[in-house]
């Protein structure tokens, strides 16, 4: 065969292969789903990431005609539930909605990790987030972040702070805050953050560095005191809780959030139609006043940009893992 036949029939060979995955795409995107789907999460039933999955999967449902069956897999810093997504087939009804501790942090606190969070997954969109608060007791005498830092350096170690386990968002953003403000507190971990609440009002500790939810409400009600937000913006929920920027800690910033993916390999099509699905599920006025409610974000987003924001945030919380000292297990 001479060298002009020889790429002849490689050009029409490529082409055959473009034009049947083409038409492989297309099949996939037009027949799915005919069958029920699984939304994996990586919480106990009840609580507010199995609540918003459990809402985003009755949208779907009613988009799809098919069943989007919720399946709680917690545990292990979400690992259990990352193992139970890898292990199926890459066909669009498994999703997974994992936290950023699964993606951003657990690659730094686990020597052997049974998945890459950027190449056993393949991300679909963003779902939810939000920002830490600097939360104290009322019996502590600082009313803004600046008395608080200087009574932290005035007393180092002497103050506690509480987090839902060592390597979780909001010890390291504990950590994060100490290295920002050269202050020291002692750690506390907990199981959950209920125990960190009652604690936290009881006074057994002093400070706290978590979420609106569960937070909030007792800051609305007096039995907290929140000092800042660590966001680049104030949250509509507490509107007058400056941000971390505005109380004289520039920079100082922790955001945890939420994403869906599905295994690596699923059809393009197939990704792009369960995330315009849920993306139109989060962008109705219903879910949109319900995020406000609870103090969190719904957005949105392009596969694009959660593989380039998780890329950015391994970056970060690696940074921030090391500087706390925490050691891979």
């Amino acid at each position: 065969m001479t060298p002009l036949n020889i790429r002849s029939t490689m050009r029409c060979v490529l082409l055959a292969a473009t034009c049947a995955l083409a038409t492989a795409n297309a099949l996939a995107d037009a027949v799915y789903p005919t069958r029920t789907v699984r939304w994996i999460v990586p919480a106990p039933a009840g609580g507010p990431m199995d609540y918003t999955a459990r809402r985003l999967a009755q949208k779907l449902s009613e988009q799809w005609g098919q069943q989007v069956i919720v399946e709680n897999r917690s545990g292990g810093a979400g690992i259990v539930a990352a193992q139970a997504a890898m292990q199926a087939p890459a066909d669009g009804y498994t999703l997974l909605h994992a936290h950023n501790g699964m993606i951003a942090i657990n690659p730094h606190l686990y020597k052997s990790l049974p998945y890459d969070p950027l190449k056993t997954f393949a991300p679909v969109t963003s779902v939810s987030a939000g920002h830490a608060i600097v939360l104290v007791n009322p019996q502590v005498p600082a009313k803004s972040l600046t008395e608080f830092i200087a009574l932290l350096r005035s007393k180092p170690g002497e103050l506690a702070f509480g987090s839902s386990g060592v390597g979780s968002p909001p010890h390291l953003t504990g950590a994060m805050f100490q290295k920002a403000t050269g202050t020291r507190l002692l750690h506390v971990p907990y199981k959950g953050s209920a125990p960190i609440l009652t604690d936290l009002i009881g006074g057994q500790i002093q400070v706290g560095f978590d979420y609106i939810v569960p937070m909030g409400e007792q800051v609305r009600s007096g039995k907290l005191r929140a000092l800042a937000i660590a966001g680049p913006k104030r949250n509509p929920y507490l509107p007058d809780v400056p941000t971390a920027a505005e109380a004289g800690l520039p920079g100082f910033e922790s955001r945890a959030w939420t994403a869906l993916y599905v295994p690596a390999g699923t059809p393009a099509e197939i990704i792009r139609k369960i995330r315009d699905a849920v993306v139109k599920a989060i962008d109705t006025p219903e879910e949109q006043q319900r995020a406000v409610s609870l103090g969190i974000e719904m957005q949105g987003s392009t596969p694009e940009w959660l593989r380039d924001y998780a890329r950015s945030e391994l970056i970060k919380w690696g940074e921030v893992v090391r500087d706390s000292g925490v050691k891979p297990e």
